[in-house]
């Protein structure tokens, strides 16, 4: 009978991790140390689960580590620029900035 060769769980994460983004874990661990252990959008470290491994879909290119509420929040924007006019609106709603100011939406209690 063959012997299967054992596959340590760091083994493992390598071969995920180059098969998935094509880097290996030390590369990772360059990036996280790049990044000071934290996340590269919130600086915020980790507190559970290792931060995920941020990717262009297209050009299968690493652009970084994000914690997962960042990467989460980061899929629901399929574009830099619906992505820039959401924290357009964030630091100044149009309704504010409108040259006729109108009341924000309101529910009407009547």
């Amino acid at each position: 009978m063959p012997v299967r060769k054992v596959i340590t769980p760091p083994e493992k994460r390598n071969r995920y991790l180059k098969y998935k983004y094509g880097i290996s874990a030390d590369r990772y661990e360059d990036i996280l140390a790049f990044q000071h252990g934290s996340c590269a959008i919130c600086q915020r470290p980790p507190k559970k689960r290792r931060l995920s491994v941020d990717h262009d879909h297209k050009t299968k290119r690493v652009r970084g580590l994000l914690c997962y509420r960042c990467n989460y929040g980061l899929g629901f924007f399929k574009s830099p620029d619906l992505l820039r006019r959401a924290a357009d609106y964030l630091e100044e709603p149009t309704w504010v900035t409108a040259k006729k100011p109108v009341s924000p939406p309101y529910r009407d209690e009547t």
